[in-house]
């Protein structure tokens, strides 16, 4: 975005047009064009553009006196073509004569609509924040496969700070556009008392200009678009598939137009579905959601996946010239895969065996899964295939398990059951199975979330591996950290501390400075008070859960009985605890032992007898 001294509609120079004369307009979005994301595919990309543009305006205000009258803020073309009064694009066979541009009424665009839909979110904003019931006229868009589209960006409103819409589960276009709206909205809230909203309204109405590049309607508009675009951000991967696939068939066949709305449909129906993040953490684990889902379908079609290159779009590039109706078979592929997917997510056995096998170290591809799918001729050889596999992850852990041993994995030709530090993937792989297992007894319609074990994004949960009863720190606490230990237990251990250790505990949370020594003899009388100890099963898959890591860090070596009072509180709040670590501290496993507030060394042998008889046929 460049300023530029004012430049004459006429005698040969590029035509300009004010953002008032914008204004009240009907704009056509054809369905070749990339999706509503200014800026970029990152998010902080697309906010970074429509606060530049704000503060770039802002700015060009604040020094008007600086400048001559003539001088104006100009952005990058808006190339459009004009359609005819009945809405329908020209065809290059129609006469065109004495149809001047003035008799149009809506114009397509084919460059531009980005910055076009940014203006008219600021127009809209302008209207709602401080124009009352004298609005500015705003421009009407109409998005070829999205009819809905204007009505639900007239609809964007501010309630309680938050961005409104009238369509409740919009297309992912109108997503970034409700995005872009929240953006506008935080820089308008941000300014301080020297922003004069009407100072801002006039030059962005009359100072603010795009170059307006209007086409001979019997242009090629594709050709066109592609051709602008050259030099520019190029467009992505699957833009250009999508591209590819519109553009495909005889537009001489009455039904083209009818195609190309169907699948550009389609497409949305399925972007829409893979962005629901239950199904993309199941299917495609903890890899982050992309700005566009769809792509990685056509990544696993084309056998791709775990590959840097080739990148799909050069791949179809070569098919096509290979094989006349590779683009239709593509398409119907990427369909059925989708399809798939969605089967596979509303089948309770389905949905934990894939979800296992996408989530663990060791485990396998979408791609992978998709041919076994393939391969298999009923649903009962698929799920055999599935707990092969889990089989063979099973043992590639190197976890073994006899009765009398338990859990353990060699080290040097010597069983070793120090499985935390040793083997922790491997670990963790029982864990999960074990959780998963639980979900599918007989008449359980749990599900596990598997979204729940996303490393990043905004309700990212990391999780760790919990032993159950205490363990001894590996560095020393803080002071605070010493208090907060010592103020839980005392309070867990209510009735059982005299009035001597009661008195030397308060005497040391009064202090003002920490004494390491002093805390470690009382956490020493603590924990033998509570007898708990460690012994040989304490490093074993019996005293080891998953939890949360903002929970078991909480704990910082909290005794059993503080740990059990922490995770019902948690529990009430609505966190989720996998079925698993609830069933350890609950005791609801065989042969438990009935004292709640102890985990001595029978209940660890017990519960890790309890986990294998869930995950035993896994190990035949």
């Amino acid at each position: 975005m460049t300023q530029a001294e004012s430049t004459p509609s006429n005698g040969g120079g590029m035509p300009l047009k004010t953002v008032r004369e914008l204004l009240g307009r009907s704009y056509y979005i054809p369905n070749y064009q990339r999706g509503y994301r200014w800026g970029g595919k990152d998010k902080e990309e697309e906010k970074d553009e429509v606060t530049k543009l704000l503060d770039d305006i802002w700015d060009f205000a604040n020094n008007m006196n600086k400048r001559d009258e003539s001088e104006f803020y100009c952005l990058q073309p808006l190339i459009v073509r004009p359609l005819s009064n009945d809405g329908e694009a020209f065809d290059a066979e129609q006469n065109l004569d004495g149809l001047e541009s003035k008799d149009c009424t809506e114009y397509e665009v084919l460059d531009g609509q980005q910055r076009l839909t940014t203006l008219n979110l600021i127009v809209h904003y302008i209207n709602e924040a401080y124009r009352g019931k004298n609005k500015h006229p705003e421009m009407l868009l109409n998005y070829q496969t999205r009819p809905e589209s204007s009505n639900a960006i007239n609809s964007l409103c501010i309630k309680d700070n938050e961005v409104c819409m009238a369509i409740k589960a919009p297309s992912i276009d109108l997503w970034h556009i409700k995005k872009a709206y929240g953006y506008i909205h935080k820089w308008f809230e941000k300014q301080g008392t020297g922003f004069n909203d009407s100072s801002f309204q006039n030059i962005l109405l009359e100072k603010v200009k795009v170059i307006w590049y209007e086409i001979e309607a019997i242009e090629d508009p594709i050709k066109v678009f592609e051709r602008n675009n050259i030099g520019k951000i190029p467009l992505t991967d699957v833009e250009l598939i999508k591209a590819l696939i519109l553009k495909e068939g005889d537009k001489a066949d009455t039904n083209y137009k009818r195609r190309q709305l169907e699948i550009a449909q389609e497409w949305d129906r399925i972007e829409q579905g893979l962005r629901n993040p239950s199904l993309w953490a199941f299917i495609f684990g903890k890899k982050l959601m992309p700005a566009v889902c769809i792509e990685q379908l056509f990544v696993v079609v084309l056998g791709l996946e775990g590959k840097e290159k080739p990148k799909p779009f050069d791949v179809i590039e070569g098919k096509i010239r290979e094989k006349k109706d590779y683009l239709t078979e593509l398409w119907q592929e990427v369909q059925k895969l989708y399809s798939m997917i969605v089967d596979w997510y509303n089948n309770h056995k389905l949905y934990h065996y894939i979800g296992f096998l996408i989530q663990v170290q060791g485990g396998v591809s979408v791609q992978e899964i998709y041919q076994l799918s393939k391969e298999s001729e009923t649903k009962s050889q698929f799920e055999k295939k599935l707990q092969e596999k889990i089989a063979t992850v099973i043992k590639r852990t190197q976890i073994h398990y006899t009765p009398e041993e338990g859990f353990f994995c060699y080290k040097k030709d010597s069983k070793n059951k120090d499985l935390y530090k040793e083997c922790w993937s491997g670990v963790f792989s029982l864990l999960l199975l074990y959780n998963i297992a639980l979900c599918l007894r007989e008449g359980s319609t749990e599900r596990f979330p598997f979204e729940c074990l996303q490393k990043e994004g905004e309700k990212s949960v990391q999780w760790d591996i919990e032993h159950i009863d205490s363990q001894t720190p590996k560095k020393n606490l803080s002071f605070k950290e010493q208090k907060d230990w010592l103020k839980t237990t005392q309070d867990a251990l209510e009735g059982k501390i005299d009035e001597q250790l009661s008195d030397e505990i308060k005497g040391y949370l009064a202090q003002e400075d920490d004494s390491q020594d002093t805390f470690d003899e009382l956490r020493e009388r603590l924990i033998e008070l509570a007898d708990e100890k460690e012994d040989r099963y304490s490093q074993s898959l019996g005293n080891l859960a998953l939890l949360d890591a903002s929970t078991n860090r909480s704990y910082k070596n909290a005794l059993f009985i503080v740990k059990r009072k922490t995770l019902v509180e948690k529990e009430k709040k609505g966190l989720f605890i996998p079925q698993g670590t609830k069933i350890a501290f609950m005791k609801y496993f065989s042969r438990a032992t009935t004292n709640l507030n102890k985990w001595s060394e029978e209940d660890k042998r017990a519960h890790e007898a309890y986990i294998y008889s869930f995950i035993r046929e896994y190990y035949k």
